[in-house]
């Protein structure tokens, strides 16, 4: 069984992330700070392919000790070859949630996972479960606070009002 802190993380997580998408304002939904940065929907489009393509996978591929290299990704040009901010903010947040609950569910199930089997990455060299497991729940980690920080910037954009007197990021 993969170790309850995990499962509650996530868990706390995935309550997170259905309170950060929750709107259906088209402005926000699509609004970028430049024209480097993602919008909501394109995080979320993001958050749904890492989700079924990414972790969960790469996790599942070394806790069955498979032969060879799981397949190769590219999420930072998935935003413009997928077409991300074009997609239906409704239904990838509906798919992403259900993804991410396959995920737990998956979790939970396992029973004494080998988190220390591994296959070797031609340039990271050895990964193995733990390092899924654990870059997984940081990469929730550093969306919540990309989505936080473009909520806040959203808010400066909108209102026209200099938000310095509530703090500045660091």
């Amino acid at each position: 069984m993969i170790h309850q802190f995990y499962i509650t993380e996530f868990e706390k997580n995935l309550n997170l992330f259905r309170v950060l998408f929750d709107t259906r304002d088209q402005d926000y939904i699509h609004w970028k700070r430049d024209e480097n940065a993602w919008s909501l929907l394109e995080i979320l489009c993001h958050l749904r392919d890492e989700e079924i393509e990414d972790f969960r996978h790469r996790l599942q591929f070394v806790l069955e000790g498979k032969a060879g290299l799981p397949p190769k990704i590219h999420p930072q040009e998935w935003v413009t070859e997928r077409s991300y901010s074009t997609q239906n903010f409704a239904l990838v947040k509906t798919t992403y949630f259900e993804e991410r609950r396959k995920s737990l569910n998956w979790l939970a199930s396992l029973n004494k996972p080998q988190l220390d089997q591994f296959y070797n990455h031609p340039s990271l060299g050895k990964l193995n479960g733990h390092h899924f497991l654990n870059n997984w729940l940081a990469h929730d980690y550093l969306h919540i606070r990309q989505i936080t920080r473009l909520r806040y910037d959203y808010l400066a954009h909108v209102s026209g009002i200099d938000l310095g007197y509530a703090g500045t990021w660091k």
